[in-house]
């Protein structure tokens, strides 16, 4: 295929199934390399910008691939598009082979403060399950990939177990993955013997709602409530389950958090999950017993 109808094949086929692109931004890290394009569309889905990379295709023969990938995500939309193309341009220049479970880490290289925000080390790719399976591939010759933000522990997952038990794990997660987003409930489990290490709701990638820690010998370590990523509200346990800390978040305590942003939410979510009726049973029971949430 002509580089000029391969180009108007990947912009039909993006015009097919995500509408008209809003803009586009240009990138190239070398003279001497070709550039790359981020097209952004608007009206895939609700409140989120959809990235499709336009230009990755070119580089076939060294990522040993002809392809191209898509980003969604729901806010910090320009800073996510350039740790996107730069993780692109890194694929590129390390001669990776690239395919579904293909990830690059330390993304805090490239905008530290987004991954520090976010909770977020690396990008992988996978396979664009959440379109129909016609956006897979572009006239049968350009395969469509999917990528999305992942953190540091599930990145030492992926080099310790590999992408098939990684995938496995995420719908284990009780999580679903929907516009590019993880809603639901999500467990973490100690790197080295698997015990369970937490359980938390999620909300839109962020922690939004009960979370609960335990140490390896499944006594509980804390209970908190999360608000965007945030522990407002805290019980911390011994190994023995005393209680040995209590932390209610206000605006005098607040240090280093932007409170306003999250103020009005607070009397809700403290509604929703009285932490106070929790520890009541973890000191009489070791676990919540009557008042205890499907979590755990």
């Amino acid at each position: 295929m002509k580089k000029e109808d391969m180009g108007e094949e990947i912009l039909n086929h993006y015009e097919k199934f995500l509408g008209i692109f809003e803009e586009y931004r240009v990138f190239k890290n070398s003279e001497d390399m070709p550039s790359i394009q981020l097209l952004q569309y608007d009206n895939g889905f609700n409140g989120c910008k959809t990235y499709a990379s336009f230009g990755m295709s070119k580089f076939s023969t060294i990522i040993k691939n002809t392809c191209e990938s898509i980003l969604i995500v729901d806010n910090d939309f320009q800073k996510a598009s350039y740790v996107f193309a730069n993780v692109l341009f890194y694929i590129i220049e390390n001669n990776m082979r690239f395919d579904r479970g293909t990830h690059v880490a330390e993304i805090e290289n490239v905008d530290k403060e987004f991954a520090l925000k976010h909770n977020k080390d690396a990008i992988y790719f996978t396979e664009t399950y959440m379109f129909p399976e016609a956006f897979s591939w572009i006239n049968g010759s350009i395969k469509m990939y999917l990528a999305f933000f992942i953190s540091q522990q599930e990145c030492n997952y992926i080099k310790k177990y590999g992408c098939e038990k990684f995938e496995d794990y995420l719908e284990e997660q009780e999580c679903d993955i929907v516009n590019g987003l993880q809603n639901g409930i999500e467990k973490l489990y100690y790197d080295n013997t698997g015990e369970l290490e937490r359980v938390n709701e999620v909300k839109d990638n962020m922690g939004a709602g009960l979370c609960v820690e335990y140490y390896k010998n499944s006594k509980i370590s804390s209970i908190s409530i999360l608000i965007d990523n945030l522990n407002v509200d805290a019980y911390c346990y011994n190994e023995e389950g005393k209680l040995e800390k209590v932390f209610i978040m206000d605006e005098d305590n607040a240090i280093g958090i932007d409170y306003v942003s999250i103020k009005d939410k607070i009397p809700a979510y403290r509604q929703k999950y009285n932490l106070e009726k929790m520890n009541e049973e973890i000191l009489q029971y070791g676990k919540p017993i009557k008042y205890g949430k499907p979590i755990y």
